[in-house]
């Protein structure tokens, strides 16, 4: 099931289908199951919200072929244990995948980041520096063929009741956190926030929440189903609709 997803879906999302097969040993093990139903309910899970007519890009059309290919292998792995029978209906294998990528934290504890952090901090000579410069940039060449950009600091992905319940801001005025380079999440605060105001966290990563208006809306839509309405995208309500494609091109022309 994992070979068959990896083969599907971009790495590291292939953690997906561990996280369900941790949830679902989760459930079987829990001393009060009903309890863990409420953990697992107080994460967003929407397939579609209906109110916008959004569908998570994951269970959209686009991937119809795939979860059909990977529905009854779930079915295979999981549904001889008769504990976890409730949780092998189609919809039920859709909502495990809907709170994932609604809900999943990557964990940004990779020691090569740490590495280069470290190695950033070394008194060196100018040929020195260059020489492990053009190192760094060749090891990171290598992992983006295998992991993409996005995921290269990232060492899997996991679930966090409480941090989930944080809103999306273009603007946040807090960032999330791993001091402690393990699965440990903390909450580092950007800004001064008084009593009483929301604290906010942006879903986007670094270079996803500087691009314009549009694109930001539209990776805000099809992977968390709602439209941000924080101050940064009032503001540019009016801003023409550039999308991603087309800003990668006017950032190569620039270059």
């Amino acid at each position: 099931m994992i070979t068959t997803y990896r083969n599907i879906h971009y790495p590291p999302e292939t953690t997906t289908i561990e996280l369900i097969a941790k949830l679902l040993g989760m459930y079987t093990q829990a001393t009060d199951q009903n309890q863990f139903m409420n953990y697992l309910r107080d994460f967003q899970s929407k397939v579609i919200n209906e109110d916008l007519m959004i569908c998570h890009k994951m269970l959209g059309p686009n991937f119809e072929n795939q979860l059909s290919q990977l529905y009854p292998l779930y079915c295979k792995a999981f549904g001889e244990n008769g504990d976890v029978s409730e949780f092998m209906t189609p919809q039920a294998f859709k909502t495990f995948f809907a709170i994932i990528g609604t809900n999943g934290q990557g964990i940004g504890t990779s020691p090569f980041a740490e590495w280069v952090k470290n190695v950033s901090e070394l008194k060196l000579s100018n040929d020195e520096r260059v020489a492990v410069e053009s190192l760094i940039d060749d090891l990171y060449q290598k992992m983006d063929e295998k992991t993409g950009l996005a995921f290269l600091n990232n060492e899997g992905s996991a679930l966090y009741v409480t941090q989930s319940k944080i809103n999306h801001s273009c603007v946040p005025n807090a960032v999330i956190t791993f001091p402690s380079s393990d699965h440990t999440l903390s909450l580092l605060a950007l800004d001064d926030i008084k009593c009483g105001d929301e604290i906010t966290i942006s879903y986007l990563d670094d270079c996803s929440v500087g691009r314009s208006r549009h694109s930001r809306q539209k990776d805000l839509m099809e992977n968390y189903l709602f439209v941000c309405r924080c101050p940064k995208c009032e503001e540019q309500i009016n801003d023409p609709d550039v999308t991603s494609d087309e800003e990668e091109e006017e950032e190569m022309d620039e270059e």
